[in-house]
């Protein structure tokens, strides 16, 4: 792989990182967690998945009807967030030496889902396309899991990102 391939698949892996870390803040945070110590006990015990159904079981019982909207928003976000990352972690990429763009790799993952059989997916990407999915993760985290005051727009964001990094 080019380091520009290499370098867009490095910082999908380091933005996730950044969000689980602030997710699990935040679920500290809700549950009182006293020392950092017991902050490295959800960051450690716990999948990103569990985390997620945590975070909006949480909101759902403490929160308004207000911040639980936006908690579902949240929560879609998150899991398409790893979910994409899941993707550009655990495929394989080849060069496109008959493609019209030089830095075009094709993405391909394996699946074997219960009963359903083998499912490859191929996609064509290059770096500028993970760099933009980048950019919605890089912009967009501090929307799921914290409160502002103007929340059509953290809705808007929300979903627009969720949609971003789920084509």
């Amino acid at each position: 792989m080019s380091s520009n391939i290499q370098e867009a698949v490095g910082r999908v892996v380091m933005l996730f990182q950044v969000t689980e870390r602030n997710l699990t803040d935040v679920l500290a945070k809700l549950l009182s967690a006293r020392s950092i110590n017991e902050r490295h006990v959800f960051l450690g015990a716990l999948s990103f998945g569990q985390k997620v159904d945590l975070y909006s079981a949480l909101v759902h019982q403490r929160g308004t009807k207000q911040q639980w909207s936006i908690c579902r928003h949240a929560c879609r976000y998150l899991l398409a967030a790893e979910a994409y990352r899941n993707s550009i972690v655990h495929s394989d990429y080849s060069p496109l030496f008959s493609s019209r763009d030089p830095d075009a790799w094709l993405k391909m993952k394996v699946t074997i889902r219960g009963g359903k059989g083998l499912k490859l997916i191929k996609r064509v990407v290059n770096a500028k396309d993970i760099d933009s999915a980048c950019d919605v993760m890089s912009t967009t985290w501090v929307y799921a899991v914290s409160e502002l005051k103007d929340t059509a727009k953290q809705e808007k964001v929300l979903v627009a990102a969720t949609r971003a990094l789920s084509l």
